[in-house]
């Protein structure tokens, strides 16, 4: 492959990376766990205070609080707060939040258990996912491996580029310094990302999107 065509390649693969931190900053500064930390502040004030605010789960948010508490144990965690608050102070509750503790006082609702600490694997969920998926573009569309053996690291046969160098840097001119291309490899490898997106992908029809490894 011409050194031309590897630019193009690295420019596009820059643009897919900066979309996805530009939106992963987004997420983290207004997803579920700030606005449900906003919420908890909001309803700590007074009674007086706490009726007239307005709360984000009027609305689009309160379902979407729910579910994201059944999956997730750190918002289910904020979410008890937001309700319990709520019902401390006399305050109305969404359908949503109703649900909830009925669901709880019936039994019906299980606790979520906090993951190991070490453990980023859901953490760093979607990051992986897309790395994936990355990975697999560049295989299929521009014939380029994902990963190379790290035994042949110093052979001139295996001087060219890989996917994840590729990818890592794009991450890297992004400002997310900690995807090395080591971390490209080891989730491309990683069995519980694997079985994720071998799902997504079978659902598209692709059999065996892992039929390459190295």
């Amino acid at each position: 492959m011409t050194n031309s065509k590897l630019a193009d390649i690295q420019r596009y693969i820059d643009g897919e990376v900066l979309e996805y931190v530009e939106e992963a900053k987004e997420q983290s500064e207004f997803g579920p766990r700030h606005l449900l930390a906003q919420q908890i502040f909001k309803v700590r004030l007074t009674p007086e205070a706490a009726q007239s605010a307005q709360f984000y789960d009027e609305g689009r948010y309160a379902e979407a609080f729910y579910w994201e508490a059944e999956e997730h144990w750190d918002i289910e965690r904020l979410y008890r707060q937001v309700v319990s608050t709520k019902v401390d102070l006399a305050h109305p509750l969404n359908e949503w939040e109703r649900r909830f503790i009925t669901r709880v006082l019936g039994g019906d609702w299980e606790p979520k258990i906090k993951r190991k600490r070490g453990s980023a694997f859901e953490e760093n969920w979607d990051r992986n996912f897309f790395i994936v998926l990355l990975l697999v573009e560049l295989r299929d569309n521009f014939h380029i491996r994902p990963t190379r053996n790290d035994e042949k690291k110093h052979s001139c046969a295996d001087s060219e580029k890989r996917g994840q160098d590729i990818i890592s840097a794009a991450f890297i001119k992004a400002g997310r310094h900690e995807v090395t291309p080591k971390a490209v490899k080891s989730t491309w490898v990683n069995k519980e990302v694997r079985k994720w997106a071998q799902r997504y992908f079978h659902n598209l029809g692709h059999a065996n999107v892992f039929k390459d490894t190295k």
